[in-house]
């Protein structure tokens, strides 16, 4: 059985978390990182999907209309996750309405074909949702914690550093609550866990009982908020893979929350966000704003390319530096840092980006 995912952000971390619940149903194969390409997908396909298998995750990235539907075509999938619908990469699809419609082509694969899909409730607010959600009513599930979603959060809490979540089916009238506790950082991932959940209770209800089990163990994604703790030195939350403005505003707050546990500063390292065209300079001043607020430090990385989020730093009380490398950036850090202090380093994919442009 093959499931796709795909979304603006949050696909590789709901798939991380998808495969380990879902081993409570059977065996899962799923592409590492973030390969989500055809010539990714091939290459996992051919060396390390097993006969065992029950279950293939195949995160689907889109570079344009029509990708999704290319994947598809290759992995046809018979399930499927829409994680978020926002502004990352519309450098890359012009408007936020050209993402809607790239990504919606793997809800209409799957219902076409009498599959489900579970998408958050909030994207029914674009139009290709809201039309594949009308048509295929019991095909399509939404995951929100509004009262209008199949599958409402009604509980998150946080608890020592896990959610304890609570999601409760709005149908058959009466059905019992979905309960599971999550070790992950980031109230995003709330509902990045709940659609995982929900799909897993789709494909297979008998599992309900046992989801909690196995999502207690789920692993910290590497470079998705990881959290690494090193005796006498500060904690470091590594956010390099994962940077959206709704991701990097998460990730700055669980920041400031764990710095205050601690009794230490909030340090901030970004080189900003890639591949948000128009809205570059818009996003960059709302982050700078947002992180000044909740920040005793931040470091700008390479700040010519974000100019209005440095400019909202300045017209603050933070401590702000800036430094023309990540390497420059990580040597500050060890001169202004102690063992109390959490450092967040958010984004790191901007040099990556622009330094294969350049070759």
């Amino acid at each position: 059985m093959t499931i796709g995912i795909t979304g603006s952000f949050g696909k590789t971390t709901t798939k991380h978390i998808l495969a380990e619940v879902l081993e409570s149903a059977g065996p899962v194969f799923y592409s590492p990182g973030s390969i989500n390409t055809v010539l990714g997908l091939t290459r996992n396909i051919r060396e390390k999907l097993q006969r065992g298998h029950r279950f293939f995750i195949a995160e689907m990235g889109a570079y344009g209309i029509g990708s999704i539907k290319r994947l598809c075509d290759f992995a046809d999938p018979e399930f499927a996750i829409v994680t978020a619908i926002g502004d990352a990469h519309t450098e890359r699809f012009g408007s936020i309405a050209n993402i809607a419609i790239a990504k919606s082509e793997l809800v209409e694969h799957v219902t076409g074909r009498g599959g489900k899909a579970v998408i958050p409730h909030e994207i029914l607010a674009h139009k290709p949702f809201a039309d594949l959600k009308a048509k295929f009513p019991e095909l399509v599930k939404t995951v929100g914690q509004e009262d209008e979603a199949d599958f409402q959060i009604s509980k998150a809490v946080l608890e020592d550093s896990n959610w304890t979540i609570e999601i409760q089916p709005r149908s058959p009238a009466h059905a019992a609550p979905i309960r599971y506790t999550l070790p992950l950082l980031g109230d995003h991932n709330i509902l990045n866990s709940a659609l995982s959940v929900v799909l897993t209770y789709l494909i297979s209800p008998a599992t309900a009982s046992r989801i909690a089990a196995f999502s207690k163990d789920v692993e910290q994604v590497q470079h998705r908020l990881q959290k690494i703790d090193n005796p006498g030195q500060p904690l470091i939350l590594d956010d390099a893979y994962n940077s959206n403005e709704i991701g990097f505003k998460n990730a700055v707050s669980v920041m400031r929350k764990l710095a205050d546990q601690r009794g230490g500063k909030a340090v901030l390292v970004t080189p900003g966000v890639a591949e948000l065209g128009l809205e570059h300079d818009r996003v960059h001043n709302r982050l700078g704003t947002y992180a000044a607020e909740r920040c005793d430090i931040v470091i700008a990385v390479n700040p010519a390319r974000i100019e209005s989020f440095v400019s909202a730093i300045d017209g603050s009380e933070t401590e702000f530096h800036a430094r023309a490398t990540f390497a420059d950036a990580r040597r500050l850090v060890s001169e202004l840092t102690s063992a109390e202090d959490v450092v967040l380093y958010e984004n790191d994919l901007p040099d990556i980006l622009e330094e294969t442009r350049l070759l």
